[in-house]
């Protein structure tokens, strides 16, 4: 896999982390707690208590548990046949790009729509379908990997 390719996999991932979570961004403690665990991650760490040791087998390892399932799934898309040394290059870009996505929901989750709106104007509102109305309340939450989430990818 190219160093191309893997980016491109990784952003599809981050625009579907941003888009879900568009409408609805949820309380600004959650995004950062989301942050702040993604950032613990690409440090080898799963929190605050453990010491940080520069040791590239913990942080692969601590990554691939954080987001391997996030890397599954981009992968049982497109059904590439990839290397493990490829496999970790997407792994390290898809937590980057998890954290630019946590990033942009955790501004929305403020009501900061102004700088991650492209043009950078506010959105436009645009009255909810019928449809929508009608599932707003319906429990969409699916589980992929570790976390309660319904993520899909745009085909």
């Amino acid at each position: 896999m190219s160093h191309k390719q893997a980016l491109a996999l990784a952003g599809e991932v981050r625009a579907a982390f941003v888009a879900v979570f568009d409408e609805n961004p949820g309380e600004p403690q959650m995004r950062q707690d989301v942050s702040r665990r993604n950032a613990l991650a690409q440090k080898g760490l799963v929190n605050e208590l453990q010491v940080e040791i520069d040791d590239p087998l913990k942080t692969q390892a601590t990554l691939e548990a954080k987001f391997g399932g996030l890397v599954d799934a981009v992968l049982g898309k497109r059904h590439p046949s990839i290397t493990s040394a490829s496999r970790m290059k997407l792994l390290g870009h898809l937590s980057t790009e998890m954290n630019e996505a946590a990033a942009v929901n955790e501004a929305r989750a403020f009501g900061d729509y102004f700088r991650h709106w492209p043009g950078g104007e506010y959105p436009e509102y645009v009255e909810p379908k019928a449809q929508e109305r009608e599932n707003e309340n319906v429990d969409t939450s699916k589980t992929l990997g570790s976390g309660p989430i319904d993520f899909r990818l745009a085909a």
